[in-house]
C-alpha cells in the first residue's frame, strides 16, 4: 500500500500505527520517503525509479463513498484487488486510490462550489496504467479489470463519481459528477466559455436556450 501524507515524517507515524493495528496484521516493512510538490507528483517516479521512461497513459472510473466501508463491501475491494497479483505480463498496473474527505469538506454545504459531494466521507478511483510498449492482450485485461471491479462495488457505493478520473465509458456522468450543481455550471460555461474553447465528451456544455 503507498499513500501521500502532508506533514512530517513525526506526524505521519503515529498515523500509521493506528492503521496498522487496525488492520491487525504485522506490517512487512515501511519506507518514509519526504519529498517536495514536484517529486510527489511525479509519474517518472512511480514507472522509472526517477528516470523519465515512456510515456504512461491510464484509464479511470470511481465512486463515491457516502458512508464508511461495510464488512461486505471491503471485501468485495479486497477480492477485486487480490486479482492483479494473477496478472501476467510487463509494462502496465492497476490498482485503487482512496481518498479520505470529512474535515473542512464538509463544512461547505453542496451548491457552495462546482464540488457537490460536501457529505462523503471518501472517493475511491480505481486506475489501470500502461504505454506504448505494453502488449495490447496486457492493456485489454486491465481494463476488464477496472470494468469488473467497477461493476462490482456499484451496488455497495451508487452512481456518483469523481470529475478529476473521467470515465468514457460512464453514461450519467452530468448527475454522477457534478450532481444539482450542473444547471448553473452550464449558465456559467455559457458565459465564460461561449465559444466552446473547452470542449471534449464529458464537458460541459452550455444551458440550451429556447427561440
Amino acid at each position: 500500500m503507498t499513500g501521500t501524507f502532508i506533514g512530517t515524517p513525526g506526524d505521519l507515524d503515529p498515523v500509521l500505527n493506528r492503521l496498522a493495528a487496525a488492520v491487525g496484521r504485522s506490517e512487512t516493512g515501511r519506507v518514509l520517503v519526504p519529498c517536495d510538490y514536484t517529486r510527489a507528483a511525479s509519474e517518472a517516479d512511480r514507472w522509472g525509479g526517477g528516470t523519465w521512461g515512456p510515456r504512461v497513459a491510464f484509464a479511470a472510473k470511481s465512486h463515491i463513498v457516502r458512508e464508511p466501508l461495510s464488512l461486505a463491501t471491503a471485501a468485495d475491494m479486497a477480492a477485486g484487488l487480490e486479482l492483479l497479483h494473477h496478472f501476467t505480463g510487463v509494462g502496465g498496473a492497476s490498482g485503487l486510490l482512496i481518498d479520505a474527505l470529512g474535515g473542512a469538506v464538509n463544512d461547505r454545504p453542496p451548491g457552495a462550489t462546482a464540488f457537490p459531494h460536501r457529505s462523503a466521507v471518501g472517493v475511491v478511483q480505481y486506475h489501470s496504467y500502461w504505454h506504448q510498449l505494453t502488449d495490447r492482450a496486457h492493456v485489454d485485461r486491465r481494463l476488464t479489470w477496472l470494468r469488473d471491479i467497477h461493476a462490482t462495488m456499484q451496488p455497495h457505493l451508487g452512481t456518483g463519481g469523481y470529475t478529476n478520473g473521467m470515465d468514457p465509458e460512464l453514461t450519467d456522468w452530468a448527475m454522477a459528477y457534478h450532481g444539482a450543481n450542473y444547471p448553473r455550471m452550464q449558465r456559467v460555461k455559457a458565459a465564460c466559455d461561449p465559444e466552446q474553447l473547452f470542449a471534449f465528451p464529458q464537458a460541459v456544455t452550455p444551458e440550451p436556450t429556447g427561440c
